[in-house]
């Protein structure tokens, strides 16, 4: 019984510190009031036995209770139309492979310890292979955004090797091209892939992934499977999801999984715009 007391109060912390509140205000004020008011009765005598007639207290109680109900209509609707906005500010994806790159709109990024010019000529190579671009569909700019991608050589199939890239800043209808180490130190090799997750804050500080699965086809360079939305879940509980996206706890299984490396400090931050 009191963990579900306690989890009330948590879920509902607003609501209870202005009920205390006002009980607390109101005690005051009819103390106060008696106090003022008393000439010979004593005032502990008062407190112990006359505590006025019930229509004061009806009166008080009503007035009590309308505020209550103001409090936690506005409450509720401005939880509603914040759930509605963090809705709207949700990024969404498209996950190609591309074998030119649009300028103006393109940022590639890449390990610190890599070149930046042979990342500009990488990029600008035509033949061979096919970059990764993930592109920001939604009219929202996404505040932070990172990657996890998995990948194997083909003559390694057993080592699958990470590498996560963070930006900052990704505007509407812009991409992001990854350049894996693998451009860099092992050009010729083919390689497969075998998923690829995004790790994305929003301008509602919405915490939100996007999981693409490998797609596991023969071909050595394949795309990636169809991708899959979560959200996780907040103190306000009028956010919500539309199937097939699926709200989460930051304290499930799913998020430990997604978010599992996200923390590295070993991240691709080096970029350059095209």
């Amino acid at each position: 019984m009191s963990d579900k007391i306690r989890k009330f109060c948590s879920e509902h912390s607003n609501v209870v510190a202005f009920v205390l509140g006002m009980i607390t205000i109101a005690l005051i004020l009819l103390i106060v009031r008696q106090a003022t008011s008393l000439n010979t009765k004593p005032f502990f005598q008062w407190l112990a036995n006359d505590h006025g007639d019930v229509a004061d207290w009806v009166s008080g109680l009503g007035t009590f209770l309308a505020f209550l109900a103001i409090f936690w209509q506005v409450n509720k609707q401005t939880n509603i139309q914040r759930g509605l906005d963090a809705e709207h500010q949700r990024p969404r994806f498209s996950l190609v492979f591309i074998p030119v790159v649009r300028t103006d709109v393109t940022t590639i990024v890449f390990g610190e310890e890599q070149d930046g010019n042979k990342a500009k000529q990488l990029a600008a190579n035509h033949s061979g292979y096919r970059k990764i671009c993930i592109n920001n569909m939604s009219p929202n700019t996404i505040y932070e955004i990172e990657v996890r991608l998995k990948y194997h050589l083909s003559s390694d199939p057993q080592g699958i090797r990470e590498e996560y890239f963070l930006y900052s800043g990704l505007r509407p209808n812009h991409d992001l091209v990854l350049l894996p180490d693998f451009k860099f130190n092992e050009s010729d090799e083919q390689i497969r892939y075998d998923h690829l997750t995004i790790r994305f804050d929003t301008s509602a500080n919405e915490i939100g992934f996007c999981d693409y699965p490998g797609s596991h086809s023969k071909s050595h360079d394949s795309a990636f499977s169809s991708e899959k939305y979560y959200f996780v879940r907040s103190k306000n509980k009028s956010i919500s999801a539309t199937a097939p996206d699926v709200m989460i706890k930051k304290k499930s299984k799913t998020y430990m999984n997604l978010n599992d490396g996200m923390d590295a400090a070993n991240k691709h931050t080096s970029y350059e715009h095209i």
